[in-house]
């Protein structure tokens, strides 16, 4: 969606005005990235209930969020499916149990 729509424009655009609004930012920060990282711990949850995955949840989410803001403010690198692919089966080696 980031990058195959009009929301990657939309989202760096304002990232970049929440660098300069302190009310911006905290509205983002509430209604945008607040419900993508509960939404993301929900599921990484699900696994450290089973005794999959190790509970270090804030740190792995922000290692997936971290990389995909990184690829999509600097675009130094291709955001593609083999990216994501590669970025999670990078993260589930380090978190399982």
């Amino acid at each position: 969606m980031l990058t195959t729509t009009t929301a990657g424009t939309a989202v760096t655009g304002l990232i970049a005005e929440a660098q300069l609004d302190v009310n911006l930012a905290e509205a983002f920060r509430e209604q945008f990235i607040k419900s993508r990282r509960a939404a993301t711990r929900t599921i990484l949850e699900r696994g450290v209930n089973r005794g999959e995955l190790r509970p270090d949840l804030e740190l792995v989410i922000d290692a997936i969020y971290g990389s995909v803001w990184y690829r999509l403010l600097l675009k130094h690198a291709p955001l593609d499916d083999a990216f994501a692919e590669e970025l999670v089966n990078f993260l589930i080696a380090g978190i399982l149990l």
